[in-house]
């Protein structure tokens, strides 16, 4: 499971004349987002798309509004520098910016999802994009990516994958990168309630007020964190055992 070529079109893709993004520290990053771009064509024709009028910004953004791309044939295409606060994510809902808390890779092509019939990304596309952030979170080491980049996400784990339906645009990346991104993200907190209950929990404790579906994102997790800094516990934004005692303590 490797990429097949990567890439750098940080300077060659097409770019603002005189735009530039917003810098963000990379340490503070909580996650990676999985995105697909809808079937507009090539990672270059995304960047054009992007810098032009575009649905985001009518005057233009500075470069494509992603770090990463990856192509059906395995390709990985730098986009953006990793402390570039690109604009991929906008959930209204969500406190804080998004863009600034989470790195976004997108898969070129336009995938099916529920009542949205369209294609599928490809073996080595899905292998590539699992081999790119395991390689940036240090997991393993893939040989055609480069070694500066080996571990500049260290302190993410695989469990820190989101897909962009988890800021609200449900359609994207599609039903099968959503199921490779639920596995990824699998563990078993170890704790004897699950997700739906503690965002109950959370909720009625007033740190949590959107309504409990059971799928736990980064509103919950904030959630969570503002919970364990308000009671003194270790601010992980993970469901430990400790929290879980102080959360359904009645």
């Amino acid at each position: 499971m490797t990429v097949h070529r990567f890439l750098d079109g940080r300077i060659s893709l097409p770019r603002h004349k005189t735009k530039r993004w917003i810098k963000r520290a990379v340490h503070q990053i909580q996650g990676v987002v999985f995105h697909h771009t809808a079937g507009h064509g090539s990672a270059a024709d995304i960047c054009r798309y992007h810098v032009g009028p575009n649905h985001i910004s009518a005057s233009g953004l500075p470069g494509g509004s992603y770090t990463f791309m990856v192509g059906p044939d395995g390709s990985v295409f730098w986009v953006n520098d990793l402390d570039d606060k690109t604009a991929s994510q906008n959930d209204p809902n969500r406190p804080g910016s998004e863009n600034a808390d989470f790195l976004a890779v997108s898969f070129l092509g336009d995938f099916s999802s529920p009542g949205h019939v369209a294609g599928q990304p490809t073996l080595p596309q899905l292998a590539a994009g699992l081999s790119l952030v395991l390689h940036l979170i240090g997991y393993t080491e893939d040989p055609r990516v480069p070694g500066v980049l080996l571990g500049a996400l260290g302190h993410l784990f695989s469990t820190d994958v989101w897909g962009h339906y988890h800021f609200g645009k449900a359609a994207c990346p599609g039903s099968t990168l959503q199921a490779v991104i639920e596995a990824a993200r699998w563990h078993d907190p170890d704790t004897g309630h699950d997700a739906l209950e503690w965002q109950v929990a959370l909720n009625a404790k007033g740190y949590d007020d959107s309504a409990p579906d059971g799928i736990w994102g980064p509103k919950s997790r904030s959630a969570l964190v503002r919970f364990q800094a308000a009671h003194d516990l270790p601010v992980t934004g993970d469901r430990d055992e400790r929290t879980e005692r102080e959360l359904f303590r009645s």
